[in-house]
């Protein structure tokens, strides 16, 4: 049921994020996942036995959701808590499974109705010479952030990598880019299929030996310092500042711009952003793109470190149990999310849905480490 509910969301997710009107059954599919969650989680604690480390995190996860969900009057937030709340009644891989079948197959039939004429394939005509394929969306770079995501499930649970599979993984990258001209997801495919065939090449590589859990724990908090410090002491007039500035494509004059405004809070605000797409086209464009940052000035100090938290508890797991291929998708997350805003959807980004399992995992090892 779970499964079912979470492939469910994840196909009518992606289609409400087309030109599809169906505002109207997303909001509903968002309501169903938050009531059958809190009836499924009644009914396994009716008899008043729930641990007291799971209640708290439960309690945690809730709040700090609800708010922001408040907040920024964003329902689907609520969604997001709820799975992964109850992310550990089924095994990750096959929710990893479930998410890549619903969200390739949603690209797949957005494809097929740009061809037939259902969606108009429109052109975003953008700053540079080249012009953008947007493939059934309103914005060009909402397709290869999907496809992106997708290729990183696929790795994830290939076991057999070859060389092969690695060209045909580049090769539809080249496609997509082609396209859709986003750069980002062009680049980073090129780092996922170097470190993935680099780790996987270097099988007596231990990522739980020396530093690496300690080091790797620590990436998602620099992330988060670092984004702040970018965000509150940007200095146009700073030569390497503006050049970084100009590299991102203005994104941390735009987040200094959205710390003057709003400040970072310790339960966040509603902040009115105003993008471009090929349907409208925003003088006053006003957009914080940065994963970290929007989380910061959006959701809140308190929200933000507990969502580095759980992604650090997740990354130093990979590196204890030597498991490259989750070390690799957290890592390409975190540096996501330093430029781009992704790290909380879980409808195409299961990771964060291993956080309470692993919480219990580490809880586990930690009593058995006293035992001893």
């Amino acid at each position: 049921m779970v499964l079912g509910l979470y492939g469910s969301f994840s196909f009518i997710s992606i289609m409400h994020a087309s030109l599809l009107p169906i505002a109207a059954l997303y909001r509903i599919i968002c309501i169903a996942v938050i009531v059958f969650s809190a009836i499924l989680l009644i009914w396994e604690n009716r008899s008043l036995r729930i641990s007291v480390w799971k209640l708290l995190i439960s309690l945690s996860v809730l709040v700090l959701f609800g708010i922001a969900a408040l907040v920024t009057d964003r329902l689907y937030l609520g969604a997001y808590a709820a799975f992964v709340l109850i992310a550990d009644r089924c095994d990750f891989k096959k929710i990893v499974k479930v998410s890549l079948i619903a969200a390739s197959g949603a690209l797949l039939l957005l494809l097929l109705f740009c061809a037939v004429g259902i969606l108009t394939d429109y052109l975003y005509y953008g700053s540079g010479q080249r012009v953008a394929h947007c493939l059934g969306f309103s914005y060009y770079s909402r397709f290869p952030f999907i496809l992106f995501l997708c290729t990183i499930m696929f790795l994830f649970l290939r076991k057999k990598k070859t060389l092969l599979l690695y060209a045909a993984i580049l090769a539809v990258n080249f496609v997509v880019y082609y396209y859709t001209t986003l750069r980002l997801t062009y680049y980073l495919t090129y780092l996922l299929v170097l470190l993935d065939w680099l780790l996987n090449r270097k099988s007596k590589w231990n990522l739980s030996s020396g530093k690496w859990p300690a080091v790797s724990a620590c990436l998602f908090p620099i992330g988060l310092a670092v984004t702040w410090l970018a965000m509150v002491f940007y200095d146009p007039g700073n030569r390497f500042m503006s050049w970084l500035n100009t590299l991102l494509n203005n994104r941390i004059r735009l987040m200094h711009k959205g710390y003057l405004e709003y400040s970072v809070k310790l339960f966040g605000n509603y902040i009115a952003m105003r993008g471009n797409s090929a349907l409208r086209d925003t003088s006053d464009y006003f957009y914080i793109d940065s994963g970290f940052g929007y989380s910061l000035l959006a959701y809140g100090l308190i929200f933000s470190v507990a969502v580095v938290f759980l992604y650090s508890l997740i990354i130093y797991f990979a590196c204890k149990t030597n498991n490259k291929s989750l070390f690799i998708w957290a890592l390409i997350i975190m540096i996501f999310t330093l430029v781009n805003n992704i790290w909380l959807t879980v409808t195409y980004n299961p990771l964060l849905m291993l956080s309470v399992p692993v919480l219990g995992e580490i809880k586990k090892q930690h009593r058995q480490s006293l035992r001893k």
